[in-house]
């Protein structure tokens, strides 16, 4: 921070002198100048700060910025003073014509007097030319430290806001959102990327289909609500319900995060929090300012998130006020400049720049007028897109004239107010019900926990979403999913009983039951690997050994799975028992070069060859000693299964690395009945006119459609089933066609 010196050598001698003046010691000066005005001041000026009585000379508002200044360490912005002055009733504000506080004086004169006694200096950068500063402009100010050192604190006291003394009277028309309708949206989101991610695009965006499901999970079209759900997904990932990365949107790994066991309040707040961390600045049309010809865009913004940051400060601040008018709260986070709320400094003041540069002289204030008021345009309309936000959020109510206009009022919902306020609310909805049908339909009616919901979802799937009601049924899938993660029917009953407060009913509870036999039958292990061994009576002494055993699970006599976490166990013992194992390294790395090619025989190079080289010489090929044979059963048995003869071949030239003969090809192709069969028919050739007449006349008569086939496209030859000749010939002559049975070639 600079010193005191430093700041009263960076002033104009005007400005010096004035100083001086008010202090009275301008005039006990012999020698006026600069630098002894400046000496003298360094100790008048401390002198001031530590005296009661003479900040007693100061007004309560001079007062009250001195405190606000020392709250901040001395150094601030006077647009951060805006707020509490302003709520405090100790400064006035114009707004839309109207003067707020009338009779007290503006922020701007409340600092120029602390400036005038040197308790506050002006550190803002001087305007055009000058390198001297003045009073003018304002914007940072300071303490100097010589003056915090020894200023009477006790003398001054932080500005106390007064909120309710701007309680407006209630509107004509008030738009209100449950909280919960939103919060349900939110769940319904969540639930559905919970069962199913969703895919982002190369190019950034959410696949469409995905955004369909997601659309009608919450009753909405696609075409309506695609910016809507792109917001609930941001809003939704904002409060750590979700993980985007480049290639799906997923549910995080806070599945079972507290969010849904919170009290609604404790909801709300956090998705408050969240809204201050979105990035999303749609809301804000730039289109006026483009229009009037000033060049901006989205990045000259501040940040959504920040923007809504400071919103919620200011509406916490306002929580018991009821009703409060939305221009003084526009004025309030502009802090009484236009545009200071949407946009950088740096971007107003380019603005401005672009008068001076592109205007001719007679038209500047005029442009300046129109720039005002555009701004003021483009903040009240982003500013009535982010309340709108809030409502929808229920966290606010909306007052209008009209609802076809900008709001004019503005308070907290009590959901919202209770949020802020961290207070308990104090109205809480009836409890919902959940009715299980015997058609195994399932109903959450009402406000029904959330807690619940995401178990019904967890075993049911949703049928239809309305404001009243959920439904959902249990199908077989919906039972195997829940069984797949690791639930038991056991607990599927007790839940369904214990939420309906009834009994499952007798069909439902054997189904089920049934259903869940049917999925313990067959049992997939996942994440395991596979022992191969040359003979059987090598696997039988390997579980036989008291350190393999409890890992080995056999297959069949020469083959065993272990878990993957495992394998280190059952190498070390295998090398302790002197088999050096080989590992297999996948299809890709085992089967090329894996055996050698002699006229139709397959020779392994290895005495154990890999599953992956072994599972597809059986599917091609007959096992004939250590070496595989081809034979026209095994080929005709591989197309049965799904192997198409170029497939066989490749799978021969890729385990073999040397190329088939074209005769061996053609062995193959004749075995698989590569070329398929042929059939005869007696037929007999007709020429017409020309190729137009030809299609012209099936087009014309739906038995010649049938009966004439062209021979090929632009060629007046048609072919002709020979039994159908004489029908074809009375045909064409009902149509005027006479048929000259001689040679036409």
């Amino acid at each position: 921070m600079e010193t005191l010196k430093v700041s009263l050598e960076t002033y104009n001698v005007e400005t010096v002198r004035g100083i001086a003046q008010r202090l009275g010691v301008l005039e006990q000066l012999a020698n006026p100048t600069k630098s002894n005005t400046i000496h003298a001041l360094l100790n008048a000026i401390p002198r001031f700060a530590a005296s009661k009585r003479d900040l007693a000379s100061l007004n309560e508002a001079e007062r009250a910025v001195l405190a606000l200044a020392l709250n901040t360490g001395g150094h601030s912005h006077v647009a951060d003073f805006m707020v509490p002055m302003v709520m405090s009733g100790l400064v006035s504000v114009e707004i839309a014509g109207d003067t707020i506080n009338p009779g007290k004086p503006s922020l701007n004169q409340v600092v120029e007097t602390l400036l005038s006694t040197g308790l506050l200096v002006n550190l803002s950068e001087p305007q055009g030319y000058g390198a001297r500063r003045s009073f003018a402009p304002l914007d940072v100010v300071a303490i100097p430290p010589e003056v915090i050192q020894v200023i009477a604190k006790d003398a001054l006291a932080v500005p106390q806001a007064r909120p309710e003394r701007f309680r407006s009277a209630e509107p004509a028309e008030i738009v209100h959102r449950p909280a919960e309708d939103f919060i349900r949206k939110i769940f319904f989101v969540w639930a559905e990327l919970r069962s199913r991610p969703a895919k982002i695009l190369k190019s950034g965006k959410v696949a469409k289909r995905d955004l369909q499901r997601l659309a009608q999970s919450v009753g909405a079209s696609l075409e309506e609500s695609t910016p809507h759900i792109l917001n609930l997904i941001e809003l939704t990932q904002a409060t750590g319900l979700l993980e985007v990365d480049e290639n799906h949107i997923t549910v995080s790994d806070r599945e079972q995060c507290p969010f849904w066991n919170q009290a609604l309040p404790e909801q709300v707040g956090e998705l408050l929090v969240a809204l201050a961390k979105t990035s999303d600045v749609n809301f804000v049309d730039l289109s006026p300012l483009v229009n009037a010809g000033f060049i901006t865009s989205t990045e000259s913004m501040r940040g959504a998130g920040s923007l809504h940051q400071e919103l919620l400060i200011l509406l916490k601040a306002f929580a018991r006020t009821d009703w409060f008018p939305v221009p003084l709260l526009w004025t309030l986070l502009n802090r009484g400049e236009n545009g200071a709320f949407i946009f950088n400094p740096i971007s107003i003041k380019g603005f401005f720049n672009q008068i001076s540069w592109y205007s001719w002289q007679g038209q500047q204030e005029e442009r300046k007028t129109l720039l005002a008021t555009t701004l003021k345009t483009v903040e009240m309309t982003a500013l009535a897109a982010m309340l709108q936000q809030w409502a929808e959020l229920g966290a606010v109510d909306l007052g209008y004239e009209h609802t076809d206009q900008l709001p004019i009022a503005v308070r907290l919902s009590e959901a919202g107010c209770s949020a802020l306020l961290q207070t308990p609310l104090t109205m809480r909805a009836a409890a919902g019900q959940v009715v299980l049908q015997p058609d195994f339909q399932l109903l959450a009616l009402g406000p029904v926990p959330f807690t619940t919901l995401s178990s019904m979802e967890h075993l049911a799937e949703r049928e239809d979403v309305q404001a009243a009601a959920v439904s959902y049924r249990l199908t077989k899938n919906s039972i195997y999913q829940a069984l797949q993660s690791g639930d038991t029917i056991g607990n599927i009953l007790n839940f369904l009983e214990t939420e309906t407060q009834e009994p499952v009913p007798q069909n439902i509870e054997r189904t089920l039951r049934e259903w869940s036999g049917q999925h313990e039958r067959i049992v997939v292990h996942q994440d395991v690997m596979v022992v191969q061994v040359d003979t059987p009576e090598r696997m039988a002494a390997l579980l036989d050994d008291a350190k393999l055993k409890r890992y080995l699970h056999p297959l069949d006599d020469s083959t065993a799975w272990v878990e993957s976490k495992s394998r280190a166990v059952v190498q070390r013992r295998l090398w302790e028992l002197d088999i050096w194992p080989a590992v297999s390294r996948g299809p890709q790395a085992d089967l090329p070069r894996s055996a050698t090619w002699q006229e139709g025989m397959l020779r392994p190079h290895h005495a154990l060859p890999s599953l992956y080289t072994s599972g597809v010489l059986h599917r091609i090929a007959e096992a004939e000693g250590n070496s595989w044979k081809l034979t026209p059963a095994k080929i005709k048995e591989a197309i049965i299964t799904g192997y198409t003869i170029p497939e066989i071949v490749a799978k021969i030239e890729e385990i073999s690395g040397v190329s088939l003969s074209p005769e061996w090809q053609k062995t193959l192709k004749a075995w698989g009945g590569y070329f398929g069969s042929a059939a005869t028919a007696e037929v007999r050739l007709i020429k017409l006119a020309s190729y137009e007449i030809l299609i012209e006349l099936r087009q014309a008569d739906r038995r010649l459609a049938r009966w004439l086939r062209p021979l090929e496209k632009g060629v007046s030859i048609a072919v002709i089933n020979a039994t159908k000749w004489d029908e074809v010939v009375e045909v064409l002559q009902e149509w005027g066609v006479s048929v000259d049975q001689g040679r036409w070639w």
